[in-house]
């Protein structure tokens, strides 16, 4: 076997209760069978209590086939029944980490096999990976081979090859050090460059789709509100800063002015306040442009590993990176409309949060990122 992962992923580990968010709520806790039929006979009251919280469910699937799934429901506070106020999983500490479900022992790390290929990453749905991939240098490829032997089948190799050179050669343009262009253009150019034409997609037909996606994290609603608000506030504001008439530049003057040591202390509350409410977009890149060029360049490293080899599998390239696209552009807004409803210049852990939420939302739901794969 061939397995291929973030260098990130070596120095992620589990912080458990000390994380300021928990993977053990918001989601129901799926049960792979041998787990389940484990849980079957564990004995004693706390067996009981897991046999109790089981729940079982069988839909037919698009082929016909009947699908089986077992799983433990989420309580009316919209937790896992065995996480503990304390925010640790009582599973482990009546069974050992050895007892706990492969979805729970797995995550956030996400496994894709081709034949005797393995790619691995993680998910920034977790805070604390989140906390580790923005604070960390450009991503660094691993590659590991051991004797396993799961056979090649009908994969085509050479198709796989291909895909992933286009994964790997975007990775490094990407992280090009000494290219001047945005972010923005290198994703262009790497479009450009497998054939692919950048995705010409107004902001209200983007923002039509992202209220389609089932709403997966209770904030989700939240954020689209502050969105469509800063959108709309935008729109009504546009030539309307705290100087009526004055073009962009004369207003900046103007905030720079009610910095200055004499200024009236009145008067300056008015400006900083106008100023919060009514900065365009530019001068929101222009606030973080110490900050918001690495995140996004490295936001874009994160989908276009995580998902290129979807090529592969879906044999649709452009779908692929349409969802890339989409995320990549909403993350935007994202952070725009949280600075823009704050007034407060965003911190890494917002960047995180921001992110973390995004991933939540749309990465643990295939309908959602299929829906965002889709042609216009």
């Amino acid at each position: 076997m061939i397995y291929e992962y973030p260098d990130t992923v070596l120095r992620f580990s589990c912080i458990a209760g000390e994380c300021p968010d928990t993977c053990c709520a918001g989601w129901e806790v799926d049960l792979d069978r041998e787990t389940e039929e484990y849980y079957r006979y564990v004995e004693g009251p706390f067996g009981k209590r897991l046999r109790r919280s089981m729940k079982t469910e069988t839909e037919t699937g698009a082929d016909g086939e009947e699908i089986r799934t077992c799983f433990f429901p989420l309580t009316e506070q919209n937790r896992c029944p065995f996480l503990n106020e304390e925010n640790l999983c009582e599973i482990i500490m009546h069974l050992g980490p050895e007892a706990i479900s492969v979805v729970c022992d797995e995550y956030p790390r996400y496994f894709e096999q081709i034949g005797n290929y393995q790619q691995m990453d993680m998910s920034l749905s977790c805070m604390e990976f989140g906390r580790i991939f923005f604070s960390s240098g450009p991503m660094r490829l691993q590659r590991m081979e051991d004797e396993t032997d799961r056979g090649w089948g009908d994969t085509d190799r050479e198709r796989l090859r291909k895909v992933l050179d286009i994964r790997n050669h975007a990775v490094r343009a990407l992280q090009d050090e000494e290219s001047e262009c945005s972010w923005r253009e290198k994703m262009d150019e790497i479009e450009r460059k497998i054939g692919i034409q950048p995705l010409k997609e107004s902001e209200e037909s983007l923002i039509r789709r992202m209220e389609r996606l089932e709403v997966i994290d209770h904030r989700w609603t939240d954020t689209m509100e502050r969105v469509n608000k800063a959108i709309v506030r935008e729109r009504n504001d546009r030539g309307k800063t705290c100087g009526q008439g004055l073009s962009d530049a004369e207003n900046a003057d103007l905030r720079n002015l009610m910095h200055t040591e004499n200024a009236d202390p009145q008067m300056k509350g008015h400006v900083e306040n106008c100023s919060t409410r009514n900065l365009s977009r530019s001068e929101f890149e222009k606030l973080h442009k110490d900050c918001l060029p690495v995140w996004f360049t490295k936001l874009c490293v994160y989908f276009v590993f995580r998902y290129t080899l979807d090529i592969y599998t879906d044999g649709d390239a452009a779908g692929v990176f349409r969802y890339i696209d989409r995320s990549l552009r909403f993350l935007w807004l994202m952070c725009w409309s949280e600075w823009s409803d704050t007034g407060r210049k965003l911190t890494m852990e917002d960047m995180i949060d921001l992110a973390h939420l995004y991933s939540r939302q749309v990465e643990h739901c295939e309908e959602n990122v299929a829906v965002l794969k889709k042609a216009m």
